[in-house]
């Protein structure tokens, strides 16, 4: 029975964080589309992305996306929908799953796409597949995951891999976004991308807090040393299921540049208010 409560009060928390997070936005002058309160209602787990990135990154910005496990281009088209000014480069190693991907933005001038996985060296690498194909990875389950996402592991493949910083991307003035969701691979993608990190405003990253993938130690602590180099600092920590634990064994996490952790205040009052009044009380 408390299993039960605690899923119904987690699910309308949910919802109501992000319609509040709307209302603080939309008082700064942040606008949201009328249909995005009912995509809210119905399935806040497809809009958490775009109401946490709007407190860093507003819809109105011309936005870079580099898109790294692109998968069949679900973030990116949600990424377009909502930053009407935004394009995107897309990454993903999987063949069928890419021909999916090209194929969804065949001729859209604002999406381009690479069939490689990223890593920090250039060559080769073999990526396990899985009938889920959001589950294909380069590295190996633990038998305790396996068991939790009921895998079945289908023949390997071969995939190109390189260098995130062997790409020149074409800004124009735009804000930068990197999306890194690599299934356990994520500390090679950051390794071969610190250059293009410390260009980035904000990263929203899959990283793993328990021992998720075999042989390789939890990614979290690691890249948060990793990404202050590049002046990115972990912000906002995103939902995850509580079927296995009620701890995150694997989460979302948005870093931003370290101006930008200021965005998090209310500032039309509250809490920005009381900040201000006790820096000017110090003399800061």
């Amino acid at each position: 029975m408390l299993r039960v409560l605690h899923h119904y009060a987690h699910a309308l928390e949910s919802r109501l964080f992000q319609l509040q997070e709307m209302s603080l936005l939309r008082a700064e002058g942040v606008r949201f589309e009328r249909g995005f309160y009912l995509d809210v209602w119905k399935s806040p787990g497809r809009t958490e992305d775009w109401v946490n990135l709007a407190r860093f990154l507003k819809p109105t910005e011309a936005v870079l996306l580099v898109d790294v496990g692109a998968n069949v281009g679900d973030f990116t088209a949600g990424f377009l929908s909502f930053y009407k000014e935004g394009k995107s480069v897309c990454f993903e190693p999987v063949g069928t799953t890419f021909e999916k991907l090209k194929k969804r933005f065949d001729g859209d001038v604002r999406v381009a796409m690479h069939r490689c996985a990223l890593s920090d060296a250039d060559g080769t690498g073999t990526i396990f597949l899985h009938e889920d194909n959001t589950l294909c990875t380069l590295a190996r389950y633990t038998d305790e995951v396996n068991a939790f996402y009921k895998t079945v592991t289908e023949p390997s493949e071969v995939t190109p891999c390189k260098r995130m910083d062997s790409f020149g991307f074409e800004r124009n003035g735009a804000k930068l976004l990197v999306k890194i969701d690599v299934q356990g691979f994520e500390i090679e993608v950051i390794r071969g991308a610190l250059n293009t990190l410390k260009m980035a405003e904000v990263v929203l990253l899959e990283c793993s807090f328990a021992n998720e993938y075999a042989g390789k130690e939890p990614s979290f602590a690691p890249i948060c040393a990793m990404l202050k180099d590049c002046d990115l600092y972990p912000i906002v920590f995103q939902d995850f299921g509580r079927s296995l634990s009620n701890y995150a064994f694997e989460r979302d996490v948005i870093f931003v540049k370290r101006e930008l952790l200021e965005e998090i205040w209310f500032h039309k009052g509250g809490a920005g208010q009381a900040i201000a009044a006790r820096n000017e009380s110090v003399g800061v």
